[in-house]
C-alpha cells in the first residue's frame, strides 16, 4: 500500500487530551492506548553481525505521528514519502526501516502501511468532520491542542496562491493566511498537531486552494 500525502513541505509531541478516534486497522493489529501493535503473521528473524544469535520480530508498535513527522515525510522524494512516515511512526531510524522492511513479508508490510494511512486519517476532499459556515470551514480537532478545539479557515484568494507558490513551506504559509495565524504560529501549531489533524489541515488547505472542484467532499 502507498501513502498518497497531499502536502507541502522535530518538534516535541503534542499533549494529546482527547480520546483516540476509532480506526479502521488492518487484521491482526490493535490499538493500545496512544498507538497500535500489529501482529505480523509472518515474523522476521533479525540477525546482527558478531553475535551469536538474532531477534525475532513478532510484533510492531506504531506511535500516533505529529504535525512535525508529516513535514519530514513531505520533505522526503515522493517515492520514500510512505517509508518515511512509517519510520516515524515506529519511531525507528530510517536504515533499521528499511532494513527490516525488505525482510517483512509483503502482505505484512502492506498492513503497518495500512496502520500508518489509519493513523494519519489519509483521504482525499474535505474531512468528513469538517463544516462549511458563513464562507468559512471549520475544522473540529480530533486531539486538542492546549485550549484549541478546532481551526477555522476563511477562503483564499488568488493573491494568496500566489504568494504561498512563491514561498517555502507552503503548506504552513496556507495555514497562516487561511487561519490568520503568522507564519511562526501556524509553524508551531501544525508541527504540535496530531498527524491526523496536519493531514486533516492539508486537506482543507487543498479544497480551498480549488480541489474541492474536482473532488467535491
Amino acid at each position: 500500500m502507498t501513502l498518497h500525502l497531499d502536502l507541502s513541505g522535530g518538534a516535541a509531541a503534542p499533549e494529546l487530551e482527547a480520546e483516540a478516534p476509532l480506526l479502521d486497522l488492518p487484521r491482526g493489529a490493535e490499538a493500545v492506548g496512544g498507538q497500535v501493535v500489529l501482529r505480523l503473521d509472518y515474523p522476521v528473524e533479525l540477525r546482527f553481525r558478531g553475535a551469536p544469535s538474532g531477534e525475532t520480530l513478532s510484533a510492531l508498535t506504531m506511535m500516533r505521528l505529529t504535525g512535525a513527522d508529516v513535514r519530514r515525510v513531505t520533505d522526503a522524494p515522493a517515492a520514500r514519502g510512505a517509508a518515511v512516515a512509517l519510520a516515524a511512526s515506529l519511531r525507528w531510524t530510517p536504515a533499521r526501516t528499511a532494513l527490516v522492511l525488505g525482510l517483512m513479508d509483503a502482505s505484512d508490510a502492506a498492513a503497518a502501511h495500512a496502520v500508518v494511512a489509519a493513523l494519519l486519517d489519509v483521504g482525499d476532499g474535505l474531512p468528513e468532520r469538517a463544516r462549511e459556515e458563513d464562507g468559512r470551514v471549520v475544522l473540529p480537532l480530533l486531539f486538542l491542542v492546549g485550549e484549541r478545539t478546532e481551526i477555522v479557515f476563511r477562503r483564499l484568494t488568488g493573491a494568496d496562491l500566489q504568494a504561498i507558490a512563491g514561498g517555502k513551506d507552503v503548506l504552513t504559509q496556507a495555514l497562516a493566511r487561511a487561519a490568520a495565524l503568522s507564519p511562526a504560529e501556524a509553524r508551531e501549531l501544525f508541527d504540535t498537531l496530531d498527524g491526523a489533524d496536519a493531514m486533516g489541515v492539508s486537506r482543507v488547505v487543498g479544497f480551498l486552494s480549488g480541489s474541492g472542484r474536482m473532488t467535491g467532499r
